[in-house]
């Protein structure tokens, strides 16, 4: 082995077989990112080990255990222009062609995230070898930043595997596991991990990738391992790869089926992944030298946009709040009980248990916790029968869950979370036993959506140990966890709650204490103005129609049956009497009216719509529902077109937000964006109701407003910051990135 020649982010050796070791180390970083100063530094180690004669093939390959290359240097773009960004992707380009074009074969061995520039690294290798490590992952995401990948991935890609799978992983930003990405074609061999017992089963099985990576290079090299990338027609594998790479009829055809399916989707609404089509389209057309110029020049374009800046804000935010805001607690959290066996609570103890926790999850009713128990074994043995996870670890799994209809294993527990039904009286009860049995270190948390936790801590003696959980549902879907403070919680209680919610994979956000706290709050001033819209006759399908295509995930009388017209009743109810006209439904005795006739939305059967129990998604309009409405009528003030109603329940959520911020609920913009993208569904190419008013400008959205409040009123009352930032236009919520 010669000795190292190294590189502040690179460094290379090469064996006696001639095969050179290229390793790839950023400096001062725990990741490895495509950075200016790695690209550099790669492409000098090429170029000279293409001219070196000792040198037979080369194997690149990361020095860091568990990552390849997370992605590109986004600060790096953020900071640069247009025509700057254009020329940066077309210079990474030709460092990546370089590699492709070598004549001495070049492996990359790949361990860890393997992500947009990272993946393109590894499609310009000649042969790519994966180990199966769990963090081993392989994906272009860049379409999820709003941008597309511009080092050569929309044109490599489709060219490696077939044209329909190339668009599935470029139009959402797939990530393959290892094991996947072989069976796709995206990589030609596998490494298996070393087992999780093992001490330093990630250098283990990084060493075993490089002894496999530097044996096939030996073997291509020789000409013993040869790399077929042929594609027969007498395949069906073959068959698709070639009619719809070279058939202009059928590749014609799935790209439009592609782009048919993009809009529906995205209403035209994110621009990328109509691009990513346009550049596959034109590569595939015109050749690969002239797609990847047309990849340079619209990431120039779109990466400067404000969707773009919207998406990056929001990848930001979720970093920040993958972070302990409060610091590490002083005591490890390793056990987790869970009172309720409903609907949260087992999925309050499915999140848990999968990751790691051993979970104790009690119900007052036998009936009810065996179908609590019954959801996560389903949910569990669903990961495995999908192969996300295998037998062994569904098994290990399974038994960290244990059911009891008492509290007889509460004794040793680190955190409770309740969640029992929304009623003071009941949540005080159930805190008042727990505290019987728990440890004194023990955080008592309530999944409450609405109560504020202040009031449940009357009910407990140690209230510095109570704090809020507000879990969203489904909870092993929806991401955001909303963790509540009292003046009263200590700092301890605090980090624990947090530090649960992060193990559990959730974007946590800390809000402090008051009625609704943050997204519940938001969430019925946008639900009560929806009610007074559809009071005034507007047709619920319309109504559901302009918001969807505003980029709302699901329409607002959709909306209000999937949260419950019994529980916006409850809520609406409390909530009102705090913040009065601004968040006031009028009459809220049409609530109460549906509820009573058994009209309490998606889990009744009947809301707004009917809902039965086929596989049919489409809904019909519930004529009960709509005669007790037309009861409650109410004069309709302006006009019911798109915008108008869209401009009516936008801005009272927005607005909301910021009375939420400048009352101190939220710590600061950033979370209040991810609460409302991750937490309600808000349109995530807009960014967050901050990074919206920064776009628009303050003043517009106050005139906005203003005009609203003339013809319906003081529910249209404006939080008093936005006045003072409408009149000072050097004001943002955001600071560039």
């Amino acid at each position: 082995m010669s000795s190292a020649t190294v590189r502040e982010n690179a460094r290379y050796e090469i064996n006696d077989d001639g095969v050179a070791i290229l390793r790839m180390d950023c400096a001062n970083s725990k990741y490895n990112l495509a950075s200016l100063g790695l690209m550099t530094d790669i492409k000098q180690c090429f170029e000279e080990l293409k001219e070196n004669p000792q040198v037979k093939s080369i194997v690149l390959i990361s020095s860091k255990v568990d990552n390849f290359i997370s992605g590109a240097d986004i600060n790096t773009f953020l900071s640069i222009n247009s025509e700057e960004l254009t020329q940066m992707c077309r210079n990474v380009q030709e460092v990546y062609n370089d590699i492709e074009n070598m004549p001495k074969p070049v492996i990359a061995a790949i361990q860890g995230p393997c992500l947009g520039g990272g993946c393109e690294l590894s499609l310009s290798c000649h042969y790519r070898i994966a180990s199966t490590l769990d963090k081993t992952a392989i994906g272009l995401p860049e379409v999820q930043l709003g941008v597309l990948p511009a080092a050569g991935g929309t044109q490599r890609l489709p060219r490696l595997i077939n044209l329909p799978n190339a668009l599935d992983l470029l139009l959402t930003g797939k990530q393959l596991k290892a094991k996947q990405a072989k069976k796709l074609g995206v990589v030609d061999a596998l490494v298996e991990k070393i087992g999780d017992g093992v001490v330093n089963s990630a250098q283990g099985t990084l060493d075993l990738l490089e002894k496999a990576a530097v044996e096939a290079a030996k073997n291509i090299a020789n000409g013993t391992l040869k790399i077929n990338r042929e594609h027969p027609w007498t395949s069906m594998k073959g068959l698709t790869y070639n009619l719809t790479t070279f058939n202009p009829y059928v590749r014609n055809f799935v790209l439009n089926r592609a782009r048919q399916t993009v809009m529906k989707k995205t209403k035209g609404l994110y621009p990328s992944p109509l691009r990513i089509l346009d550049v596959v389209k034109t590569g595939l057309e015109k050749g690969k030298e002239e797609g990847m110029l047309q990849e340079a020049i619209n990431f120039g374009e779109i990466g400067k946009g404000s969707v773009a800046e919207s998406l990056i804000g929001l990848f930001f935010g979720q970093t920040k709040c993958k972070r302990n805001p409060i610091g590490e607690p002083s005591r490890e959290v390793k056990k987790v009980a869970v009172l309720g066996a409903g609907l949260m609570g087992s999925g309050i103890a499915q999140v848990s248990v999968a990751r790691g926790y051993d979970v104790v999850m009690k119900d007052n009713a036998a009936a009810a916790l065996a179908s609590g128990q019954h959801a996560v074994y389903k949910a569990i043995n669903g990961r495995a029968k999908k192969r996300r996870i295998t037998n062994f670890e569904k098994n290990l799994i399974l038994s960290r869950l244990t059911g009891q209809l008492d509290y007889s294993k509460f004794n040793d527990a680190d955190i409770v979370i309740e969640a029992v039904l929304e009623d003071l009286d009941v949540k005080h009860q159930v805190i008042r036993e727990v505290e019987e049995v728990v440890p004194e270190h023990c955080v008592i948390a309530s999944n409450t959506s609405s109560i504020p936790i202040a009031d449940i801590a009357k009910g407990s003696k140690r209230p510095s140990q109570v704090v809020g959980m507000h879990y969203f549902s489904p909870v092993d879907k929806m991401p955001l966890l909303e963790i509540i403070e009292t003046p009263q919680t200590s700092k301890e209680a605090l980090a624990a709650a947090v530090s649960v919610g992060l193990k559990q994979g959730k974007v946590v956000i800390v809000v402090k204490d008051g009625l609704g706290f943050y997204t519940t709050r938001c969430l019925m001033a946008l639900m009560a103005e929806s009610l007074i819209i559809l009071l005034e006759g507007v047709d619920p399908k319309g109504f559901d129609s302009a918001v969807q295509k505003f980029g709302f995930p699901v329409g607002f009388a959709t909306l209000l049956d999937e949260v419950g017209i019994d529980v916006a009743a409850h809520i609406s109810d409390v909530v009102g009497s705090k913040f009065g006209a601004r968040i006031d439904a009028r009459d809220m005795t049409v609530l109460k009216e549906l509820v009573s006739n058994g009209i309490k939305g998606r889990k009744s059967g009947q809301g707004i719509y009917m809902y039965g129990s086929g596989k049919s998604k489409k809904k019909e309009i519930n004529k009960e529902a709509m005669e007790i409405i037309k009861r409650y009528t109410v004069s309709a003030k302006g006009s019911h077109d798109n915008e108008e109603i869209i401009s009516r329940v936008f801005t009272k959520l927005v607005n909301e937000a910021a009375f939420s911020l400048q009352e101190g609920i939220i710590r600061d913009p950033v979370d209040g964006d991810i609460g409302f993208v991750f937490g309600i569904g808000f349109p995530p190419h807009l960014g967050g109701p901050f990074r919206y008013l920064d776009a628009i400008g303050v003043d517009k959205f106050v005139n906005q407003m203003e005009k609203l409040r003339e013809i319906h009123g003081e529910r249209f009352e404006i939080a008093p910051m936005l006045y003072d930032y409408a009149k000072d236009p050097s004001k943002k919520f955001h600071s560039k990135q």
